[in-house]
């Protein structure tokens, strides 16, 4: 996965690689492994369902931290950055205490529109949960936490990549 430079363009079959390359991802083969006081979450596909395409927020233990559309836009290097390493770590931790809403999962399914879709990526495997949007936006919703917490490293991500296209 690594770091790389901010506001590269993602190919939608590039996308649709990356999408493949984490979710079938050994974690060890990246220095992911378990640790006793773990959750078993190594990483999180955080994903929304835009108009014609989703949004993906890939989220690692290490800090790994980037986000790719299927319209070929991306920030990469998150973690290169504190306070996104903190705000992936937060929705990690997030999602490891709401594990028991995810079920288990082997798709490769993108969300729909105006959907939220996340895959936990655990060491026992991995597992999925989400809902709609508009159910989540009021905080009611068992999996409000989590939209939160992913959207909080969006808006993380946006601001290292403006600040480094602002003249």
């Amino acid at each position: 996965m690594g770091t790389q430079g901010l506001d590269e363009p993602v190919e939608p079959s590039m996308y649709a690689g990356l999408r493949h390359q984490l979710l079938a991802l050994d974690p060890a083969s990246v220095g992911l492994v378990a640790a006793p006081e773990d959750s078993g979450v190594w990483g999180v596909l955080f994903e929304l369902g835009v108009p014609g395409g989703s949004a993906s927020v890939v989220a690692l233990k290490d800090g790994t931290t980037s986000l790719y559309t299927s319209g070929g836009y991306g920030i990469v290097g998150g973690g290169a950055h504190q306070h996104i390493v903190t705000a992936t770590r937060n929705l990690i931790s997030t999602v490891a205490r709401k594990l028991d809403l995810f079920a288990p999962d082997d798709s490769t399914r993108a969300p729909e529109p105006e959907h939220m879709l996340v895959r936990a990526l655990t060491h026992s495997g991995r597992r999925a949960a989400g809902a709609a949007d508009a159910d989540l936006v009021d905080g009611t919703h068992l999996l409000s936490d989590v939209f939160f917490a992913g959207h909080e490293v969006i808006a993380h991500l946006r601001t290292i990549d403006e600040s480094a296209t602002t003249p």
